[in-house]
């Protein structure tokens, strides 16, 4: 996700990406769909204390995890609903992985079953009603507590900004541990031509209890479209400071960048330059901080390609991408030039 990557701790998170990229291209290649994968994906970044997603989370101000994530999914073939089917969970605690609970909402949705009394089933849980579904369709639950790398990193960041707040003492410091948006996100194409993609977020560290941020939100954690004849088919997952993520609706306007220009890699630079950057909702004397990660493919009988594009404003962002015919996959550490002023500038590349 983006952020700010350290170089003492690259080898980690490139070990970390290579075991969630061969882990999953393994899948992909025995033919599992598009939304499988994208869940697998993000369940394994989960599991990392590396990441500020599950297990890593970022604690809120109680001193308590809280998680979002979300799926959308095209692949779904039997989906009664449409093309597309979404799911998502937010301020969870006790959900192993929390994008499985989204995921399975998502599969919920695909049935276009009816809840007793001609209700609607849900597309989006938060906190005890998410869990105690979850918990009913079979999602792995845990404890609060058996998050144990609380204990090493998030207790330890939760106690130095306690310390700071306390002290009123606005230094560096609180930029450094404030600003932790190494969330995580994937997406996927399968071998029948359909698109998922995923987000989850441990949220900003210190967030106030009950905060939801963009990776739980339609439009702004996740997107993904199938395409017929000229119209791609595409998928994006973003990353950075929930609130002014859900303020652009990035993911969405990006999906529509992304169909409206046959050129990717412009389209997510528009999207971060024009969409967001200079965004008139958004607060233009702050740090912007996002990062976008993009899949177009296009296929037709005059043309077809699959593109993989990336860009953040942030400092840096950590992308990895495989495809079936590759034995590793590529894994990019994509750092700002050093003339660039974070948040105020973009990079992009694919």
């Amino acid at each position: 996700g983006a952020g700010y990557h350290s170089n003492e701790r690259w080898p980690l998170y490139k070990q970390l990406c290579e075991k969630a990229c061969l882990h999953v291209n393994e899948m992909l290649k025995k033919g599992c769909t598009a939304g499988e994968a994208v869940a697998e994906a993000v369940k394994i970044l989960e599991n990392s204390e590396l990441t500020n997603a599950g297990f890593g989370s970022n604690l809120t101000e109680d001193g308590h995890i809280e998680c979002d994530a979300s799926v959308m999914d095209t692949s779904m073939l039997t989906s009664k609903v449409g093309n597309v089917t979404y799911g998502a969970v937010s301020c969870v605690s006790k959900i192993t992985n929390p994008v499985l609970a989204a995921f399975e909402l998502a599969k919920q949705q695909a049935t276009g079953l009816s809840l007793s009394l001609g209700r609607i089933s849900p597309c989006c849980l938060s906190a005890q009603g998410a869990e105690k579904w979850s918990r009913a369709h079979g999602v792995e639950m845990c404890e609060e507590r058996d998050y144990s790398v609380i204990i090493k990193l998030s207790c330890l960041n939760f106690r130095k900004l306690n310390l700071i707040f306390s002290k009123y003492v606005f230094v560096f410091f609180l930029t450094c541990f404030y600003l932790r948006f190494d969330t995580v996100g994937a997406v996927a194409l399968d071998i029948r031509g359909k698109v998922a993609s995923a987000a989850s977020s441990g949220g900003l560290l210190m967030k106030l209890s009950g905060r939801v941020g963009q990776a739980a939100t339609y439009g702004c954690g996740c997107w993904a479209e199938i395409g017929a004849g000229p119209k791609p088919s595409i998928a994006v997952s973003t990353t950075g400071c929930g609130e002014q993520l859900i303020y652009a609706m990035a993911a969405k306007k990006c999906a529509d960048n992304l169909i409206s220009d046959d050129q990717p890699y412009n389209a997510v630079q528009t999207t971060l330059l024009n969409d967001f950057l200079k965004s008139p909702i958004l607060n233009s004397d702050c740090e912007k901080q996002a990062g976008i990660l993009a899949l177009h493919e296009i296929n037709n009988e005059q043309y077809s390609a699959i593109e993989i594009v990336w860009g953040h404003t942030t400092s840096s962002m950590v992308v990895a991408h495989i495809s079936t015919k590759d034995a590793m996959p590529e894994v990019v550490l994509s750092r700002l030039p050093s003339s660039a002023v974070p948040g105020k500038s973009v990079s992009v590349s694919g």
